[in-house]
């Protein structure tokens, strides 16, 4: 295989657009973090990993930092899966976490999330709702699948 997709999901938005890219880029496999031999990692050329974003964390972070000396010579693409809007400012948070030389290296794209109300605990609810009504959000309750073709573009240009 030539291209990995390595994903952490909470609530699945990051896992279905990790199956999306997985089915439109042929020679490819899938993976969640938990099920990635990270012995496998210098089998493969092009490297996407796909991320929630919770609480302005992602697990690519340490992942890319962790393994740089690896992932510094392969192709490597980003997403990061959430509820604030691309172009909200703490929309950035995520990628700017990510150290400069490695953002440097990499691609990097910020897809819309969903939010299922009955998934959330309490907790998370009140957070949700206290954003909301502050920012008004409107909280995304869909995928925007269209929006990972960029992921797909990007690896069937490398050829």
């Amino acid at each position: 295989m030539n291209t990995v997709i390595i994903y952490k999901s909470k609530y699945g938005s990051t896992k279905e657009y990790a199956e999306y890219i997985n089915r439109n880029i042929p020679d490819s496999e899938l993976f969640s973090v938990e099920e990635f031999d990270i012995k496998n990692l210098n089998s493969y050329k092009n490297v996407i990993l796909g991320s929630s974003v919770y609480a302005g964390m992602t697990f690519y972070n340490s992942f890319l930092i962790n393994n740089w000396s690896i992932l510094k010579n392969k192709n490597v693409f980003v997403f990061a899966v959430g509820m604030l809007p691309e172009d909200h400012p703490n929309s950035k948070d995520a990628y700017k976490q990510i150290p400069v030389h490695i953002r440097k290296k990499i691609q990097y794209i910020k897809l819309p999330g969903r939010v299922v109300f009955s998934k959330l605990n309490l907790f998370e609810k009140f957070i949700i709702k206290m954003i909301d009504n502050k920012e008004k959000l409107g909280v995304a309750d869909m995928v925007d699948l269209e929006k990972a073709n960029s992921v797909v573009f990007f690896f069937k240009q490398e050829k």
